[in-house]
């Protein structure tokens, strides 16, 4: 499987709340980074993962390219409010037949807004 199908299966196990396959996408030394978080290993970024699908109500794959190395994918995520819908790209590398880097790129502040309601923050 080339990382365009990789790609493209691991989020479509996410819309299917498929929560018991995540593991098996990852590489051990699997690293993620996005706007609000960076793990490291297998453990943790399937962890943030799970927590990701358990917020997601659906998601739907806009667009998937890449080729043997790696594949970007862009997606919509609807999540409950406040957060609402976002729009997210992600970019992923792989290792052998696994997931070894996940970067996340998408605008967090729907995410912040409880942070900021804690903080007495507008």
């Amino acid at each position: 499987m080339n990382a365009e199908e990789l790609a493209r299966k691991y989020y479509e196990t996410i819309a299917a709340k498929k929560i018991d396959e995540l593991p098996g996408f990852f590489d051990d030394e699997v690293s993620f980074r996005g706007p609000m978080a960076r793990e490291t290993g297998r453990e943790r970024v399937v962890e943030a993962t799970i927590r990701f699908t358990q917020m997601v109500e659906s998601l739907e794959i806009v667009f998937v390219s890449g080729n043997e190395d790696g594949a970007m994918v862009v997606y919509e995520a609807k999540c409950a409010d406040p957060i609402g819908t976002i729009r997210a790209a992600a970019y992923i590398v792989c290792v052998g037949d696994k997931i070894g880097q996940l970067e996340l790129f998408y605008d967090a502040s729907p995410f912040m807004g409880g942070m900021q309601e804690s903080l007495g923050e507008e």
